[in-house]
């Protein structure tokens, strides 16, 4: 009979009420803008990969790409007269980053395309590295590979760690002058400078732009306005808009330092049972049955009044918020803390409850809409 995991929610009362804020740490406005139109691109290419040790591709695609390669050097072979132990053909990407000039350098990454069963001490011959329409050459990648895995085998064993067939070339491939012919504008049609804000969120966004308009009217060059959810413009004044001022107030925007919104946000990697929690994520009050597990978050309402003998003050109620979880068979094991998504977490763990187990409880709650948090799953 196969496990089945049961969730049932009862609301008994609204929402848990807000922790004492912490302070959020101050960052600089590098750490969350980046300027709209400047990006990275994609060079990719096919490349031959030598002095392998009988760890090669023997296809035809790879037989045939080292009779070309020979062929450009002057030497005419058939590919049936080719070994292919000691080659193999690979995918090769790099990353141009932005205002790359004649001779940036970049980490190359290669991959196997046929049967090879390691990249180990191999080298990579001279390579062009195209866009991706394939018409530009933009860097020329070379040289031995790096590899993180390795391959042992015996007559009855096989041991493989990682992955033996992807390699890396660290600064690896250098931009060719054709880079220099992509123009990279900061400015957008209207004559904009805009930042893309990498937190989602208007808090933040609102703090940036107001840090950024500080430092406009105070040179009185400009005001900044909010685009949407993650998008800042600045509109300058014409003297502002060349490049080498434009330069000098992208710096001193990025120095500038705000306090970010905080993001209720839960990240769970099922692949390592990792979870991450942010401070502001809320539970509310229900009960959770998960296989010989139940889980109840509830709400009593307590009467605060001051001491006999003390005149100021005054008698309040109190919401408390506490967590009871019950192995089957068991006794209520009561949670410490204020009854947060962090106790239950601890409470389970203490119970010998897997990252596994957590992480589908997780999904639940927040599919049931009882886990008040972005839920990111990598």
């Amino acid at each position: 009979m196969k496990k089945r995991t049961l969730i049932t929610c009862l609301l008994l009362a609204s929402a848990l009420p807000a922790q004492a804020n912490r302070s959020e740490p101050k960052i600089k406005l590098r750490e969350i803008l980046r300027i709209q139109g400047i990006r990275e691109n994609r060079l990719e290419g096919i490349g031959l990969i030598t002095g392998l040790k009988g760890t090669g591709d023997g296809t035809v695609a790879a037989r045939q790409a080292l009779v070309n390669y020979l062929a450009r050097r002057g030497l005419k072979v058939r590919t049936d007269a080719v070994a292919s132990g000691n080659i193999a053909l690979v995918r090769i990407e790099a990353t141009l980053p932005p205002f790359a000039h004649h001779g940036t350098k970049m980490d190359v990454i290669v991959s196997s395309l046929g049967e090879a069963t390691s990249l180990r001490g191999g080298t990579l011959l001279t390579t062009e590295l195209r866009d991706e329409s394939g018409r530009e050459i933009f860097a020329l990648a070379g040289g031995p590979i790096l590899i993180g895995g390795f391959q042992a085998k015996g007559s009855n064993a096989k041991v493989t760690r990682n992955h033996p067939t992807v390699g890396v070339l660290p600064g690896g491939a250098i931009c060719e002058p054709t880079v220099e012919d992509i123009q990279v504008k900061l400015l957008n049609d209207k004559g904009e400078l805009c930042f893309i804000v990498s937190q989602r969120s208007f808090e933040t966004v609102r703090r940036a732009a107001k840090a950024i308009n500080d430092l406009l009217i105070k040179k009185r060059i400009g005001y900044a306005r909010i685009q949407d959810e993650n998008l800042i413009c600045l509109n300058l004044d014409r003297a502002w808009r060349e490049r080498d001022a434009l330069n000098k107030l992208i710096a001193e925007v990025f120095d500038l330092s705000i306090q970010p919104a905080p993001i209720a946000k839960v990240i769970l990697d099922e692949k390592t049972g990792t979870i991450i929690i942010g401070q502001d994520v809320r539970l509310s009050p229900c009960i959770i049955q998960v296989a010989d597990l139940t889980i109840q978050v509830v709400e009593d309402d307590l009467v605060s009044q001051p001491l006999p003998g003390i005149n100021q003050g005054k008698t309040t109620k109190v919401r408390q918020t506490k967590i009871d979880v019950t192995v089957k068979g068991g006794k209520p094991k009561k949670v410490g803390g204020g009854g947060s998504l962090n106790d239950l977490l601890e409470s389970l763990q203490a119970l010998g409850v897997d990252g596994q187990k957590l992480i589908t409880i997780l999904h639940r709650l927040h599919d049931a809409g009882y886990l008040h948090a972005e839920l990111v799953t990598k």
